[in-house]
């Protein structure tokens, strides 16, 4: 048992992901939810477009490459993101536990 009343980052992180979790599972299989989604995605398949599009040569195309890279992995960041978060909105953070066992 933790006898220290002061909880550490790691915990106070945990703690957050679980919150936010159980805040976005409430979401996630809504329709504004699809929406959100596809607009991200969107911006990124647009940017994607729009390098292929240039021809080569063009002296844009490493811009357009560093734009459509860069929305890319906003992307698969995001996604990544939120599915950690709502996996650990699924499980009670130990620190909690603690505290619920402590304090009946």
């Amino acid at each position: 048992m933790n006898e220290n009343p002061y909880i550490n980052e790691d915990q106070l992180y945990e703690i957050e992901q679980w919150k936010r979790g159980r805040q976005l599972a409430a979401i996630v299989h809504t329709e504004g939810w699809a929406i959100l989604k596809d607009t991200l995605r969107q911006y990124a398949e647009s940017a994607n477009d729009a390098l292929l599009r240039l021809a080569p040569g063009d002296p844009t195309v490493l811009t357009a490459h560093a734009a459509a890279s860069a929305l890319a992995q906003q992307y698969k960041l995001f996604m990544e993101d939120i599915d950690s978060a709502i996996a650990a909105g699924e499980q009670l953070p130990d620190v909690l536990k603690q505290t619920l066992q402590v304090n009946p």
